[in-house]
């Protein structure tokens, strides 16, 4: 995977792309690197701006092609919970990934630990508005 150049139609986002192919399966290196891509985003300096200026839940929609196997919504929610670092200035990350089979795309959230009495009621309201459920 390797982040590209912002793409004309990604005006305030990012993109990457999958250059070659993979097959493996949970903990195979593609999803780690998937995992470290999207954990990267954190570092993206104009969404730090963003989140210093105001409670921020960073979204990344991600998708799979072919054959190729992805997390489960609940494991990806663990996975970004776990690895957010509580010096971020993010409230949170998460992974929206479409499936075949299901009209709606599943959202995946990962908060930092440390959240503020006020943060966590925000969070709270936002997974309720959503519709997520607790893994």
């Amino acid at each position: 995977m390797s982040p590209s150049n912002q793409a004309a139609d990604l005006t305030n986002g990012s993109r990457v792309i999958v250059t070659n192919g993979f097959w493996g399966s949970e903990p195979g290196p593609h999803l780690t690197d998937a995992e470290n891509e999207v954990l990267a985003v954190l570092e993206d300096k104009q969404k730090v701006r963003q989140a210093e200026s105001m409670p921020t839940v960073l979204l990344i929609a991600a998708a799979r092609t072919g054959m190729a196997w992805i997390r489960p919504p609940h494991v990806w929610a663990q996975r970004l919970a776990m690895r957010l670092p509580n010096t971020t200035p993010f409230v949170g990350i998460g992974v929206m990934a479409p499936t075949l089979t299901d009209p709606d795309v599943g959202i995946s959230l990962g908060v930092r630990a440390n959240l503020s009495d006020k943060d966590r009621r925000a969070v709270d309201e936002l997974v309720g508005r959503l519709g997520l459920t607790a893994a």
